[in-house]
């Protein structure tokens, strides 16, 4: 199972519910919003539309077996998030543990199958649910080679900073993250789809192959990568100064620029336990770099 943040706290719950007797009140405290609200608040209404494009959803659904099985009642508690109570202080450190671990642990997540009922019911399903539905249905998505190697070094470049590697869908979804810009967006996924007219797409144009060249460093071949973090030309350096001299000091080192930082930006959280901090997010390409390369 890939670690997150969500993720790590949905098994937590799960693992306290299977661990305690199921006639025995149960009370969880936690920080976690997510956890509370999807528990407490859409669980039904996942369980009426079949599931359909819920992330997390086999955890979801061995929770709701468990808390289904146990007789006692079992209670949520919000507590604020790295506020010196004893016990989230503790359970952060646990996660922080966890997470660096190099074997995986193997977490229960048996449903029976009379539980488990497939399908949205008739009344809430829509032509929008049922669209999701058969995509869900489609095979695993065949990237491409570039894409596919793009993925993995944004995965790794994310656990180095955060120790949480990230799965496929979490990356696309930062990618599309509500708070970039438009642009911003189109650039990030042009870029893990090798989209852009740079580089090895000119080989194979007759007559202009000199264009698979860097025009700046004149030899090197272009990539997104050599631009964003390699080129000599003046503005890539202008443009990471600025960004560099907009860092705030109280969140340590300036992190230096690396492809797999730059296009996972929205999937890095530096971890308040881990520096003491609130939670920051790694700067995105600034936009005044973006237009020059948006072919």
């Amino acid at each position: 199972m890939h670690h997150s943040n969500q993720i790590g706290k949905l098994v937590a719950v799960l693992v306290a519910i299977q661990s305690a007797n199921p006639l025995t009140p149960i009370k969880i405290v936690t920080d976690s919003k997510y956890v509370i609200n999807s528990l407490n608040t859409h669980l039904d209404d996942w369980e009426n539309a079949g599931w359909i494009n819920i992330s997390n959803a086999q955890l979801f659904k061995a929770i709701a077996y468990q808390l289904h099985w146990c007789s006692a009642q079992t209670t949520f508690q919000w507590v604020k998030g790295h506020s010196q109570v004893m016990g989230n202080k503790r359970v952060d450190q646990l996660a922080q543990n966890r997470a660096l671990k190099i074997t995986t642990d193997v977490i229960d997540t048996y449903v029976p199958r009379n539980f488990d009922l497939q399908g949205a019911k008739m009344s809430r399903i829509t032509q929008r649910l049922a669209y999701k539905a058969l995509m869900m249905k489609k095979k695993h998505i065949k990237y491409k080679r570039p894409t596919l190697g793009l993925l993995d070094v944004m995965r790794y470049a994310i656990k180095a900073l955060t120790t949480m590697l990230e799965t496929d869908e979490s990356i696309w979804q930062g990618c599309r993250n509500k708070d970039l810009l438009k642009k911003v967006q189109i650039f990030l996924y042009k870029t893990l789809n090798n989209a852009f007219h740079i580089g090895d797409f000119w080989t194979q144009v007759p007559t202009l192959e000199h264009r698979a060249c860097c025009q700046s460093c004149r030899e090197e071949p272009e990539s997104m990568e050599h631009i964003l973090t390699q080129c000599s030309n003046p503005i890539r350096k202008q443009t990471w100064d600025l960004a560099k001299n907009l860092w705030p000091d109280k969140h340590g080192p300036w992190p230096e620029p690396h492809i797999g930082l730059i296009m996972g930006s929205r999937n890095i959280s530096v971890i308040s336990f881990m520096l003491d901090l609130d939670p920051i997010i790694f700067p995105c390409l600034p936009s005044l770099y973006l237009d020059p390369i948006s072919n």
